[in-house]
């Protein structure tokens, strides 16, 4: 039967996507986008759309914290002080202590007996770092880098708090659910003189979840019922004035609203991720939502009666957010989702190699105080992610995965036959990156291709040796491999994984080789 053989170099359009069906449309020659991806598992993005493995782990504490207890929040104090010179503290929330370092990975108490089980806040006033809690029972406190207290004045007991406008804003105490309350000017300790409340929306079946400092306004969120979100301008008490900016959507908690380039996202108590601007937009309406391609997996999965326990963090130089969030059965945050925006529509991936309760952007003195996201773990330890070793803690790999969506090219009533295919990397490491090809049918077929040749480093494996090794360093190429099993189909489905130990994945495109029947052919294949 006559045929044409041509070539398809796929591209990288989009991350995972579980309401985009499973199958895409895309062209039968050329360059071709892949709009979406079934399955993006412990890969993030680079710039230019390529899938790179992502970094492996190293905990900063060399003994686990309380016992091994969740680190419950994450924090980096940074005081200037009189001279102008940083210093610099991570502080964690643990059990029933909040523990400092000396910017070094070991942990002295720094507050003891609080309630266990607690969502922590941080907000640095005045050069003093201002603690509180969800527990009802624990009173604000203060830590100036050496001596931590009770904050003083006659604070409420409030759960929340935000520096805006020269002043501390405070939310979140049980006899006043619905209330913020602001401090004295530059005044932490002045509740009485030249401070103030300000009702929102009291009675409305929710309560102050958020503060949040934005473009010259303090928003206020509400929940996790009803929600509604409200701005607050001025300067001074005599100019204060409250609208309501939406309603029917706002954030589950304070720990998950996120610095989002200029704008600010946050997590709703149904799962989804929106941003202040896109509801600024669209009011409510799920086409506002960020999280709109990952729906399934948010309603399958997510455990929403957890949710206000996960953190979420940003990293601006690398594009993404890193979310900690409960899923399935868990009553703790067990899986790190990733968001990257640098595209115009989100990519989200799950990086399922790293577990951990919260998530902060903190200072990585190993670095040059380079700022990078920090995971608190579910077992007293705390973890920089994304180092070059490509595995976690020195010892488990770190497994990448993707799979692209059944694929057609041009029509999906002409046979086609798979006779080679390539795949554009940059290679890093002699390792096999794997290949499984399915059909319509329930078949699939298996095979690797080298990943290339040794590199200079940083490596754990494979590093260049003078006159035995071939040097790949950061070279581009295209490695073929023949696929004479994969037979005819109509559609494709791709997955591409690497999971040995020290290796990395640098993959910025796939390429095949196909030979279509010119002849249409409407016969059953399953």
């Amino acid at each position: 039967m006559p045929a044409r053989t041509t070539e398809v170099r796929h591209v990288f359009g989009g991350g995972l996507a579980t309401e985009l069906g499973s199958v895409a449309d895309v062209g039968s020659e050329g360059t071709v986008e892949v709009p979406f991806l079934l399955r993006a598992e412990n890969i993030y993005f680079q710039r230019n759309g390529a899938i790179r493995k992502i970094g492996g782990t190293t905990k900063w504490n060399s003994a686990a914290l309380e016992s091994g207890e969740e680190i419950r929040g994450m924090f980096e104090y940074i005081k200037i002080g009189t001279l102008g010179a940083p210093s610099r503290k991570k502080i964690v929330y643990t059990g029933t202590k909040v523990k400092a370092d000396a910017n070094n990975g070991t942990f002295a108490d720094i507050i003891t007996g609080l309630t266990n089980d607690a969502i922590p806040c941080f907000t640095v006033f005045e050069d003093i770092l201002i603690l509180s809690s969800t527990a009802t029972g624990d009173a604000p406190r203060t830590y100036d880098g050496t001596t931590a207290g009770t904050l003083g004045g006659t604070p409420p007991n409030f759960s929340i708090s935000c520096s805006h406008a020269n002043r501390l804003w405070v939310a979140g105490d049980p006899l006043n659910p619905s209330q913020v309350t602001y401090s004295g000017l530059l005044d932490a300790t002045d509740w009485t003189v030249d401070a103030g409340t300000i009702d929102v929306d009291p009675n409305d079946g929710d309560v102050v979840t958020g503060l949040r400092s934005f473009r010259g306004e303090l928003l206020v969120f509400k929940g996790p019922n009803r929600g509604s979100i409200h701005r607050i301008s001025g300067l001074q008490p005599a100019d204060f004035e409250r609208i309501k900016f939406v309603d029917k959507i706002s954030a589950v908690w304070n720990n998950l609203i996120f610095d989002l380039g200029s704008d600010l996202g946050f997590v709703w108590s149904d799962g989804t991720i929106r941003s202040f601007l896109a509801t600024n937009k669209f009011g409510d309406f799920d086409i506002g939502a960020l999280s709109r391609d990952i729906d399934g997996l948010i309603l399958d999965r997510m455990n929403a009666d957890q949710l206000a326990r996960g953190w979420a963090a940003t990293d601006p130089l690398r594009g993404y957010t890193l979310f900690t969030l409960p899923f399935d059965s868990s009553n703790v945050p067990n899986l790190t989702l990733c968001m990257d925006m640098r595209f115009g529509e989100p990519r989200f991936s799950t990086w399922t190699a790293i577990s951990g309760w919260s998530v902060a952007r903190m200072s990585d003195p190993s670095n040059n105080d380079r700022q990078i996201l920090w995971i608190g773990g579910n077992d007293g330890f705390i973890r920089k992610t994304q180092q070059p070793t490509r595995v976690i803690d020195s010892a488990t790999p770190i497994n990448a995965s993707i799979q692209l969506p059944f694929l057609y090219y041009g029509t999906p009533n002409k046979s086609k036959t798979l006779n080679k295919m390539g795949l554009g990397i940059v290679p890093r490491g002699e390792s096999n990156v794997n290949i499984n090809l399915r059909a319509e049918t329930t078949n699939s077929q298996t095979s690797s291709i080298s990943g290339g040749g040794a590199v200079l480093g940083p490596a754990a494996t494979n590093v260049f040796t003078l006159d035995s090794s071939t040097l790949e360093g950061d070279a581009y190429r295209t490695i073929w491999v023949d696929v004479p099993e994969a037979g005819q189909f109509r559609e494709l489905s791709i997955a591409i994984s690497n999971g040995e130990a020290s290796q990395d994945l640098e993959m910025q495109s796939i390429h095949l080789v196909i030979e279509t029947e010119l002849v249409e052919n409407y016969e059953n294949t399953l």
